[in-house]
């Protein structure tokens, strides 16, 4: 019989959760020298209710992996496949965070925790999940995590380092630490 199926675009397009996902373009719309003709659109081989257009414009997807193929028909021939699959893959958004003890006295170590992605950017350079920091002072921690490689949450936590004062005699002489200090220092004896 006299009917083309067309063709749509073919690829593919990753995103996050919660964003628009582009329009499915007609690579080539379908033809009939009979009449009738009429879309319809498949996601994952499910039909999509009222898709009955050249393109389509789907609407925002949870994170999964999707595929969109369009079928055309008329009122001399079923159902028939158009050429051509577009692919959607939605990552969810990461929720990052970060854990660990953020007290800490000047000369210890402390280990920070992020969770919530799949890989990790922290600003003190380093990309494995955990980091372990000795700060002298107050110091700000940031981690940005990605999933996908596109959708990206940052958190960030501040330490607090208490400087203790020792004081040491030693053969009468009396040894203050740290030296230089930035704050007053009494000493009684």
């Amino acid at each position: 019989d006299g009917m083309t199926s067309g063709e749509i675009v073919s690829g593919s397009e990753e995103l996050c959760e919660g964003e628009q996902i582009g329009t499915i373009e007609s690579e080539q719309n379908a033809t009939s020298d009979q009449g009738g003709l009429t879309y319809r659109w498949k996601m994952n081989a499910e039909i999509i209710e009222n898709s009955n257009s050249e393109q389509y414009a789907p609407s925002p997807l949870n994170a999964g992996t999707y595929v969109f193929t369009r079928e055309v028909m008329d009122d001399c021939s079923d159902w028939t496949p158009s050429e051509g699959e577009w692919k959607v893959v939605v990552y969810e958004m990461p929720e990052v965070t970060i854990s660990g003890n953020t007290d800490i006295t000047a000369g210890e170590s402390t280990i920070l925790s992020a969770s919530g992605a799949d890989t990790y950017l922290w600003n003190t350079g380093e990309t494995t999940e955990s980091i372990t920091v000795s700060p002298t002072e107050d110091t700000e921690y940031s981690v940005v995590g990605t999933i996908g490689g596109i959708c990206a949450d940052e958190a960030s936590v501040t330490l607090n380092v208490t400087i203790n004062i020792a004081v040491e005699t030693d053969d009468g002489v009396l040894n203050i630490y740290p030296n230089p200090v930035e704050t007053n220092v009494e000493v009684r004896l």
